[in-house]
């Protein structure tokens, strides 16, 4: 094969693509499938995760139905992959400063003819690294990956970059740990107000001068390393040497340095008696201090009715959701079905809690554990999965 073109557009499919780029190491471009147009009911924008709040609200009786039916009928109006600064386009977004995609193509919309236009231009590319040559692992360096995680932070992207990048790196054979996000986390600010965490989707960035508006910001303040190589065979500080130094007046999803919404970034890495290798968490810590006590709110998981579940469970526990910052909203959007209660017949399935526990169901007994179909099809059942159970899946 003399070169490929990736494509991909969801949270698992991104860093997927890029790792298989990384493990051939043949000249590839990636291209991203494109982010979804966001939804509109009264005004509001929309996104995926609004469908799953609405439901919470709405069981709570804090929504009326007829909005609660508005947001759920006009949250995805398009394809594309959803629209806030999700996994999907936090490597999208990632990707164009790592170097592996063309610049402003990770923020356009999927229905819109620029992304058309895009990935043909990414075939056209692609032609001319073939002939120079040019490889992924030639792109793909501790630099570039340092510049990957720079634009992750200052845009508040998705803590699932931190395990993505991580394999990344490992099928780059580039030396890189979970310690490094820390270091870049103090010393890279927020500078983009989006979703989940802020106002905006990734089309208003696009609207605002997307990703490369983003990284001359970075860049000018001595945040990114204009010499990495990107896959059109110009320097990251010459693919952007025509973008403005500030961002437009009339817009508010990106910030100057000096305005920036964090002094340090959103991606904590915390270590302790609970997590000794490390654990990433996505919060806004005092930045008066390196350490951080957490107090700990346990509570029994309900059944659906509102009552107490213990005799039916055991006594297992589960710890409440994290919220954003603003006390409200769980942070992983399966969460606010399962945390808020939703008594509609097959909802539970949305919740995190209720999805692990159908996937127990169905593949309990891997990993040389024993397996009792009764168990595990009470276990499936609770778990509302109305699906038939397959015994032999446990063989």
């Amino acid at each position: 094969m003399d070169g490929g073109v990736v494509i991909g557009g969801c949270d698992k499919n991104m860093p997927g693509g890029m790792i298989g780029m990384a493990r051939m190491n043949v000249p590839s471009i990636y291209v991203y499938g494109g982010t979804i147009r966001p939804g509109n009911w009264k005004g509001r924008d929309l996104t995926i995760v609004s469908s799953f709040e609405a439901v919470g609200e709405f069981t709570a009786g804090r929504m009326s139905e007829e909005d609660f039916k508005g947001v759920e009928k006009n949250a995805c109006p398009s394809t594309g992959s959803c629209g806030g600064m999700y996994t999907a386009n936090t490597m999208s977004s990632s990707f164009e400063a790592l170097g592996m995609s063309l610049m402003y193509s990770s923020t356009m919309a999927n229905p819109d003819q620029e992304k058309v236009d895009s990935a043909a231009e990414s075939a056209r590319v692609l032609v001319e690294t073939v002939k120079k040559h040019l490889k992924p692992r030639d792109i793909i360096t501790r630099k570039s990956i340092e510049n990957a995680v720079t634009l992750i932070m200052a845009t508040g992207g998705s803590t699932n970059a931190v395990l993505h990048y991580l394999a990344i790196a490992h099928a780059a054979e580039v030396e890189w740990s979970i310690d490094d996000f820390e270091r870049m986390r103090k010393k890279v600010p927020v500078i983009c107000d989006l979703k989940p965490s802020g106002q905006y989707v990734a089309t208003d960035l696009h609207k605002a001068g997307g990703i490369p508006q983003v990284l001359k910001i970075l860049l000018d303040a001595g945040l990114l390393h204009g010499d990495c190589m990107t896959i059109t065979g110009r320097t990251i500080a010459e693919e952007l040497k025509d973008v403005p130094a500030r961002p437009r007046a009339d817009q508010k999803v990106i910030f100057p340095i000096e305005q920036a919404l964090y002094k340090q970034g959103h991606l904590a890495i915390l270590r302790g008696n609970l997590a000794e290798d490390g654990r990433g968490r996505e919060d806004h810590w005092p930045e008066e201090s390196g350490h951080h006590r957490p107090r700990a709110r346990v509570r029994r998981r309900a059944k659906r009715d509102g009552s107490d579940s213990r005799r039916q469970n055991q006594g297992r526990r589960y710890p409440r959701a994290a919220l954003s910052r603003s006390g409200r909203r769980p942070r992983h959007a399966g969460d606010a079905r399962a945390d808020l209660g939703d008594h509609r017949q097959g909802a539970g399935r949305i919740g995190r809690l209720h999805h692990r526990r159908a996937l127990l169901g169905r593949y309990v007994g891997h990993g040389g554990r024993s397996c009792r179909a009764g168990s595990v099809r009470e276990r499936h059942h609770r778990a509302g999965a109305g699906r038939r159970f397959d015994h032999h899946r446990c063989a």
